[in-house]
């Protein structure tokens, strides 16, 4: 019995082995899909504040709304009526969805936003 357990125990290591080569190749499906997770945006009324102007932006809304089936209405502000404005909006619950501003400005509301990490983004 004492030269089988080696054998025994061997046979079931390469058990777990060669299953864990099956589901780390994707051979073996655990799980949804990785497209299926995450939040729906299609059909989704965003606003976003910014400081650029409204000219510049116009394209690049549209094409982004577009593409994603959403609305995305920007407000142009200028830096001081962000800096007033966003305390506010945001206790009030009116706040924006996107804030395009300088860095200095974020820094300074940091704690009244939600930090997305950049690897949450799809390619």
């Amino acid at each position: 019995m004492k030269k089988q357990f080696p054998l025994i125990l061997m046979g079931v290591f390469g058990i777990f082995i060669f299953l864990a080569v099956l589901l780390f190749s994707g051979a073996i499906k655990i799980g949804g899909d990785a497209k299926d997770t995450g939040p729906k945006l299609a059909g989704a009324n965003l606003t976003m504040w910014g400081v650029l102007p409204r000219e510049a932006m116009i394209d690049a809304v549209a094409s982004f709304s577009q593409e994603n089936q959403i609305t995305l209405n920007y407000i142009q502000k200028t830096q001081d009526q962000i800096d007033r404005s966003l305390g506010e909006a945001i206790a009030s619950g009116a706040g924006p969805d996107i804030v395009l501003a300088s860095h200095e400005l974020l820094l300074k509301h940091r704690s009244k936003f939600v930090h997305t990490p950049y690897s949450t983004y799809s390619e």
